[in-house]
């Protein structure tokens, strides 16, 4: 129930749009409910647009795609019957969404409808929902008046989730709001015997301390932690690896380059760098990378990113490659020498069973810390992908740097897309 934190990311990258159907559909539900509760309804419809917006291409996509198994069947020359088979498929593989955006909708314009009193509107529209968790369903009938069906609703979300104390924590306030105190105070009980680690800071919990003295209980009504025997021998916690995954610190090195000359890591310092690991000159796949990748360097640049590739040429086999090759010859980014591989080892850019150096990208931010990395038998060669990823990557961390300067609690999974 952090309504305001929802808002507050909105339009950050912790909580950026997806292009993901179902990401797209709880990023929007959630920020329709934060609305909800601000009593905001141009908040809610605000929500609803992109929904609308995807549902009207999945309609338009489920049309296309019957026409064209149309097309393909008459080509063939099937039966009619056949061909009509094959349309009603193609357009049977978007029911499933399309009904799910359907039901989001609803869902959304029954919070509308609440909000403006229209409750036998809103009944309507949540009969045709689904998946709604039953303890947000029967806070929402226990505003419509129905307390009946709230109290029914969330006695099967109990039973069907025991133990749950926020289950538990919205059973109190329905059981409570209806009148049926013996029932209230049952769940109470229950919520008490799982309630040694929830946040009482949290709203619906807040909520509860409030009702605690009614029940017979201290503000404190918390049960205190357990400790137990333990289970067998543990190993130490600093053997396990850090707490939450962080980026790691990117090693140094000191290389020439093909342009007579030499540098090292700590060139870059302050500077996000894009390093790139290839396997020379006789590699087409590296060639075509370095190749698609010289007129973008631009736009990296645009966002403060600087690209350089290192290479598993000598500095001599280095410079004959770009003498000879009409692709690379006016290539603008620095490519350095690593002909004893070392670097690449450094790097993990290399197979030791094989015995044999790999591909590799890496994103180094200002302060020498791997944010994104690519390894493998295969360039990584989606360069739009790189510009969106460093962009998001970047500003991640500088929201976590400006956290850190302000003295201010560190956001959690920060670099949660990035890991792995």
């Amino acid at each position: 129930e952090l309504w305001e934190e929802i808002l507050r990311l909105a339009d950050t990258v912790y909580l950026e749009p997806s292009k993901g159907e179902a990401d797209q559909i709880q990023r929007q539900t959630a920020l329709a409910l934060a609305a909800y509760h601000k009593r905001d309804v141009d908040g809610i419809r605000a929500a609803k647009k992109p929904l609308e917006s995807l549902l009207k291409k999945k309609r338009q996509d489920r049309f296309a795609e019957a026409e064209q198994a149309e097309e393909a069947g008459k080509e063939k020359k099937k039966p009619a019957r056949d061909v009509a088979q094959d349309m009603a498929e193609a357009m049977l593989k978007h029911s499933g969404s399309i009904g799910n955006i359907q039901a989001t909708l609803a869902e959304l314009d029954a919070h509308i409808a609440i909000l403006e009193d229209r409750f036998q509107s809103a009944k309507e529209h949540l009969a045709k929902t689904k998946r709604i968790p039953k303890e947000r369903l029967a806070k929402l009938h226990l505003r419509l008046g129905d307390t009946d069906k709230a109290v029914e609703i969330i006695q099967q979300a109990k039973e069907s989730a025991p133990r749950q104390a926020q289950i538990l924590a919205v059973a109190v306030e329905v059981f409570h709001t209806a009148g049926k105190l013996e029932e209230a105070a049952l769940a109470f009980k229950e919520l008490q015997e799982v309630s040694a680690s929830i946040d009482l800071d949290a709203p619906i919990f807040q909520r509860i301390t409030a009702l605690a003295p009614e029940f017979g209980a201290e503000q404190n009504w918390r049960r205190s932690e357990q400790d137990f025997a333990d289970a067998g021998k543990r190993p130490k916690l600093a053997n396990l690896g850090p707490f939450r995954w962080s980026p790691w610190k990117a090693p140094g090195w000191n290389l020439p380059t093909a342009r007579n000359g030499r540098r090292q890591l700590s060139d870059y310092q302050g500077k996000p760098l894009l390093l790139l690991f290839y396997l020379g000159y006789g590699c087409a796949h590296c060639v075509e990378q370095l190749y698609e990748m010289k007129p973008r360097v631009r736009d990296f640049a645009d966002q403060g990113v600087v690209v350089a590739a290192v290479s598993t040429e000598s500095l001599p086999e280095l410079k004959d490659s770009l003498d000879k090759s009409e692709l690379l010859g006016d290539i603008s980014f620095p490519l350095f020498s690593n002909a004893d591989l070392s670097v690449f080892k450094e790097y993990r850019a290399f197979d030791d069973f094989e015995n044999t150096p790999l591909h590799g990208a890496f994103l180094i931010d200002g302060n020498g810390f791997v944010l994104w990395q690519d390894i493998g038998y295969e360039p990584f060669t989606d360069i739009d992908f790189l510009l969106k990823e460093s962009r998001r990557l970047l500003a991640a961390t500088q929201a976590v740097d400006l956290a850190k300067a302000a003295k201010l609690k560190r956001p959690k999974n920060a670099f949660q897309k990035a890991d792995g």
